[in-house]
């Protein structure tokens, strides 16, 4: 089992294993199926920042993943993904969801985490910690040098 980024000679599976979806009513608002014509523009709209990758085995695809902006245009949620997976019909059960899920969160990348404002969050976080006075041994608060700290200015 490989998952690899999706090239355009891929679509008529991903379009087919979508398709399966359709049918099944399952996973997906679309009522009838779609065509590899209809899902190019889709398929060319993801990148690096939203990429689309494949599960392939045995050389053929399996499932797949699609990574896409969550509520675009919303500056709060900016760099936040939505993940879509889909798995063919003759594929279930075989734990290729679970494989593309695991995939798509080892891949997050780090800087999202601070587009998405975690690590300005963090950085507050860490300067409240500073700010706490430290407990000694007997419970007393004690300042950087070891000494009593008495309440420490609240710095903006």
């Amino acid at each position: 089992m490989t998952i690899r980024a999706a090239t355009i000679a891929d679509l008529p599976s991903i379009v087919d294993i979508y398709n399966d979806a359709v049918a099944d009513r399952f996973a997906t608002a679309d009522t009838s199926p779609v065509t590899v014509d209809q899902r190019r523009p889709w398929f060319e709209a993801h990148d690096d920042e939203y990429p689309i990758y494949v599960l392939e085995y045995e050389g053929s695809v399996g499932a797949w993943y699609s990574l896409s902006p969550y509520r675009s245009g919303r500056a709060a949620v900016r760099g936040t993904a939505e993940l879509s997976y889909y798995v063919g019909a003759l594929s279930r059960g075989r734990g290729y969801g679970t494989a593309l899920v695991t995939h798509a969160m080892a891949e997050a990348r780090p800087d999202r985490r601070e587009r998405r404002g975690h690590a300005r969050r963090d950085q507050r976080r860490q300067r409240h910690r500073d700010l706490r006075p430290r407990r000694g041994r007997a419970g007393r608060d004690h300042d950087d040098r070891g000494g009593e700290a008495g309440r420490r200015p609240l710095v903006r």
